[in-house]
């Protein structure tokens, strides 16, 4: 297991709304007195870990796991909107044409049944 998951871990248990922002982050760098984190994500979660109640949790667990006083430097990797979109959309597209497909129609005749739900497995290249 790695440093990042283990404090990853950590901040689980100590503080699970943190770790929830920290979900898709990454430890960059570790110095004497410096932790560097980059969090990926949207604007809300940067904002959300940059609090200041947040960031002395997260200064306390680092300092707690390092064993010596670290400051958390937070590097914000804001994800694409655009991208995010073209995705969002791709997905109701699939979904659109699962809930049109013709063996779909006739299963739910057949078992005179409901949609509850559409998944969108990612694709295994």
């Amino acid at each position: 297991m790695g440093i990042w998951q283990r404090i990853f871990d950590l901040l689980s248990d100590t503080s699970p709304s943190i770790a929830a922002y920290l979900t898709s982050s990454a430890l960059i760098k570790v110095s004497d007195r410096v932790v560097e984190i980059e969090v990926n994500g949207n604007g809300f979660n940067i904002n959300m870990i940059q609090r200041k109640k947040n960031m002395a949790v997260l200064k306390r667990v680092l300092s707690d796991f390092f064993g010596r006083k670290v400051e958390p430097v937070i590097h914000a990797k804001i994800i694409n909107e655009e991208k995010t979109k073209k995705k969002r959309h791709k997905e109701n597209r699939l979904k659109q044409e699962a809930l049109s497909h013709p063996l779909v129609a006739e299963t739910l005749e057949i078992f005179n049944g409901k949609v509850v739900d559409v998944k969108i497995l990612k694709e295994v290249v």
